[in-house]
């Protein structure tokens, strides 16, 4: 295989995808609350999966990767997205449940 570019080490998993996917769900992550309209929310989305792409192919194009590298990179990058984004919000509700579980409506007669 040629190669345009020449690693010094390790490629497994693709650094440039993983770290592509992540930047680019936080950034949708941000803009999607800012945004008040479905069609600019729809547009971040679009970006935010069109991006990562593009990198991830463009790393296979170079010949710096292979497609096992590139789709292990986009699964950790989502992996470390879904984390991220994701636990905070299942643990805050979680103590919402917990916190209205303890402390119940008062009932008025």
């Amino acid at each position: 295989m040629l190669s345009v570019v020449t690693g010094l080490g390790a490629s497994f998993p693709s650094g440039h995808a993983a770290i592509s996917v992540a930047l680019y769900a936080l950034g949708f992550s941000v803009l999607s609350r800012v945004a008040r309209s479905i069609q600019v929310k729809g547009l971040c989305l679009a970006l935010a999966c069109l991006f990562p792409l593009l990198i991830g192919f463009s790393r296979l194009y170079l010949g710096a990767h292979y497609l096992s590298d590139v789709l292990a990179g986009w699964g950790v990058g989502t992996w470390c997205s879904i984390l991220v984004l994701g636990l905070p919000e299942v643990l805050r509700r979680r103590r919402a449940t917990q916190d209205a579980s303890r402390n119940p409506p008062e009932v008025l007669p």
